[in-house]
């Protein structure tokens, strides 16, 4: 025995506009019977669940920080220096992570779930960083340290070159390590 069912779950768009156009038809009645009002109910059932599907399905898209930060931004009409100010941070770090060349930092994460009100899980989220747009001092220096070719004033520091205070020589630094021995 095949039951015929009037409505089913509801399984693509087109059924769900279809729904909701049938159930807009019953709700614009001015006296429902019975078997209205049920058939009300079951369309709004059925409607919500597929809602709450769509929005569980879009819930699952990570929200970039990034993106976060300049919708915030935006919303409170503030430019890099403005929120660099109010942080209590570098323009220069607000512009990196901006421009995806620089992660948020944990303090920089408290300070931003501070002045907006915000969890800080917002801003704490993985991102892919954009090397390509890094300034042309920083990847020169980076090349030079993977060719190797460091001048002997300068040492490598995170992939990036520094001028070293005072080169050290050999006897010095052996003399003060000498120093240093707990006997």
């Amino acid at each position: 025995m095949e039951i015929q069912l009037p409505f089913k779950v509801i399984k693509d768009y087109k059924q769900y506009i279809e729904y909701c156009n049938i159930l807009e038809q019953y709700t614009d009645m001015k006296k429902h019977s019975e078997a209205q009002e049920d058939i009300i109910e079951l369309l709004t059932v059925l409607i919500e669940a597929y809602d709450r599907e769509q929005d569980a399905e879009e819930d699952q898209e990570p929200i970039d920080p990034v993106s976060s930060l300049k919708f915030v931004m935006e919303q409170n009409r503030m430019k890099a220096a403005d929120l660099a100010k109010e942080l209590g941070v570098s323009k220069s770090l607000v512009s990196d992570i901006l421009h995806y060349r620089r992660g948020f930092s944990k303090s920089f994460i408290r300070k931003l779930g501070m002045r907006f009100s915000f969890r800080q899980e917002l801003w704490n989220r993985p991102y892919k960083l954009n090397p390509s747009t890094r300034s042309a001092k920083s990847s020169k220096a980076a090349k030079a340290v993977k060719s190797g070719k460091v001048s002997k004033k300068t040492k490598p520091t995170n992939g990036i070159l520094a001028k070293s205070a005072k080169p050290v020589s050999r006897k010095k630094a052996s003399a003060s390590s000498k120093k240093n021995v707990v006997k």
